[in-house]
């Protein structure tokens, strides 16, 4: 009897040990497993996202976060090695991506959904160069994933427009930005989603709708309005209502087939077509009707002040000099190259219902 009791208790401390070994071999697992993401992951992002971008990219760190999910921190990517560290293009403190671990195993890394919170995306412009920061990284639909889309979740974003040169860099507007892109919404379409969350003096703004993506080009339509901050953007404080958008961007261009919306007692029209490639032509139509024009900021107008500014063409030597301003409509059309905007051609007609001209040689209203 005491024997066999012996066998028992010795046999109960052998499974005992067992689970107890392995339970510790497992431990030690995963803890390289998760030792080891620390070192992999970031350079894995950092490739992946090179290819992506053609830009620089770097990442602080990374790690899972838990199975089927990865967190990075402190992302950056800017034009090249020299930006990334005075001249970003993307700074975001969190990014959260969910994938499919089962694919995973097969050899597929397919993302579920991507989260981005608290970032910056910045858009500069050097009048002296001629050109676009964001002109330097080279997106190829090639290397985007085939299929459905992920699904990016957008928190405590902002994006800021910059004009730079050697006279220093001249914010032109800061926009906070927070939604969802790339939501289901019926076969081959998806939704998205954004808005403003109150800072940086935007009122409630708000754009949604669809788009649909195939191998030739990407088609978007888009409803909403925009309440701009009271310091105005480009001397304009366009609040804007009832905005209708149709859209469609390949690799060769982005072309605007409506661009509508209503503000004050006027509407606004536009459409456009904007290449691409080379030196990216620009061809654009611009109807205003029923609004107020001015030569200097005043909420509840349209002023081209910063068109006298920014252009030395026929029309805008004829807009500095004369200075109309008073209820009128104006239809512009808009020729020139988005690399050399020096050199853009401005032809347009302006219908004066109630306005007054001031010479520059001869400085009264008339």
């Amino acid at each position: 009897m005491k024997i066999r009791l012996l066998r028992r208790y010795l046999a109960r401390h052998r499974f005992l040990l067992y689970v107890e070994s392995v339970l510790i071999w497992l431990l030690f697992v995963v803890a390289i497993f998760y030792a080891m993401s620390f070192f992999v992951i970031p350079s894995v992002a950092e490739a992946k996202l090179k290819k992506l971008c053609g830009g620089s990219v770097n990442i602080q760190s990374g790690r899972f976060g838990g199975f089927g999910k990865i967190h990075l921190a402190g992302v950056v990517i800017a034009e090249d090695d020299q930006a990334i560290l005075n001249a970003p293009i993307l700074l975001a403190d969190q990014v959260e991506i969910q994938f499919d671990r089962w694919k995973l195993l097969r050899g597929r890394f397919a993302v579920h959904s991507i989260g981005l919170s608290d970032f910056l995306l910045t858009a500069d412009y050097d009048p002296g160069t001629k050109r676009w920061n964001l002109g330097g990284l080279s997106f190829q639909r090639s290397t985007l994933p085939a299929g459905k889309p992920p699904l990016l979740q957008i928190q405590r974003g902002a994006v800021r427009v910059r004009q730079t040169g050697t006279d220093g860099t001249d914010v032109l507007a800061t926009v906070s930005i927070k939604g969802q892109i790339g939501v289901p919404a019926g076969k081959g379409q998806y939704g998205f989603i954004l808005e403003t969350d109150g800072r940086f003096g935007f009122g409630p703004s708000k754009l949604e709708g669809l788009f649909r993506t195939d191998k030739k080009e990407t088609q978007l339509s888009a409803t909403g309005q925009i309440a701009m901050p009271e310091a105005g953007i480009l001397q304009n404080k366009w609040d804007m209502r009832d905005i209708k958008l149709e859209a469609a961007v390949s690799e060769e261009s982005v072309v605007i087939k409506e661009f509508s919306f209503l503000m004050g007692p006027g509407n606004a029209q536009m459409d456009a077509v904007i290449g691409r490639t080379g030196n990216r032509p620009l061809a654009m139509n611009i109807g205003l009707h029923g609004l107020t024009l001015s030569d200097r900021f005043d909420p509840g107008t349209i002023s081209y002040g910063w068109l006298l500014e920014s252009l030395d063409s026929g029309f805008a030597r004829f807009l500095r000099r004369f200075h109309p301003a008073g209820a009128g409509e104006l239809d512009l059309s808009i020729k020139g190259n988005l690399d050399d905007l020096s050199q853009t051609r401005l032809d347009g007609l302006i219908l004066c219902k109630d306005i007054s001209i001031r010479d520059a040689n001869f400085p009264y209203r008339i």
